[in-house]
């Protein structure tokens, strides 16, 4: 698994049980994005973090990548603020940086199962925006539909992606939308604090039955 810390919910599966008898290697980089991901000296490190877990556990038969959710709530906006684009311009950099990193994938350990995972749903909620740990996400003024909807329109981009390298493709958006409003369902929320992460404990269920259908 390689991505930033919403990655943590494969931790959280496979300390768990949730796994089964399959074995699970994390490679998460805190405040790594797609966007980074072909800068050798970005802030975050993760090109360097990612090759080096990739060549580390090359007998790993399966590579999962989870990026995105970084550039769809700061990232992208940052960008767009210091510009006169919008924030929906800076999607296709960000997927051609990830399809760099599938190609460097194939190159070093041919024959491998790579999935691309959906970057997850915004969390905080225009009332909390201002409340969150990090300064830099209190500076994104975009409103929680607004952040939703460049969520998807970059998942769109990365799902295309996948279809086109003949990738696998892991969403879970559909199980963790509320329908009466677009946007993510709060039972998927922590209740005790404000966290731009999902509730790992109760969006378990719907990540063990995706995975299913695909490890065996």
């Amino acid at each position: 698994m390689l991505g930033d810390s919403h990655c943590g919910v494969f931790e959280f599966y496979f300390d768990n049980g949730l796994l089964g008898r399959h074995l699970i290697n994390c490679e998460i980089v805190g405040g790594a994005t797609a966007t980074g991901l072909a800068n050798p000296r970005s802030t975050s490190g993760a090109r360097a973090r990612f090759e080096g877990a990739v060549l580390r556990y090359r007998r790993f038969d399966t590579i999962f990548l989870m990026l995105g959710e970084v550039d769809c709530s700061v990232t992208f906006w940052l960008l767009a603020a210091r510009s006169a684009q919008a924030a929906t311009d800076f999607i296709p950099r960000a997927v051609q940086n990830i399809a760099g990193m599938v190609e460097w994938i194939r190159k070093q350990v041919p024959g491998k199962a790579i999935f691309l995972v959906a970057a997850p749903l915004p969390s905080v909620t225009d009332e909390q925006s201002g409340q969150q740990e990090l300064p830099l996400r209190q500076r994104i003024g975009a409103s929680l539909a607004q952040r939703t909807a460049l969520v998807h329109a970059y998942n769109r981009a990365l799902h295309a992606l996948a279809r086109q390298q003949g990738l696998g493709w892991i969403d879970t958006i559909p199980d963790l939308l509320d329908p009466s409003t677009g946007l993510l369902d709060r039972r998927f929320c922590h209740e005790d604090r404000v966290d731009h992460h999902h509730c790992f404990e109760k969006t378990a269920p719907v990540w063990r039955k995706h995975l299913q259908q695909h490890l065996r």
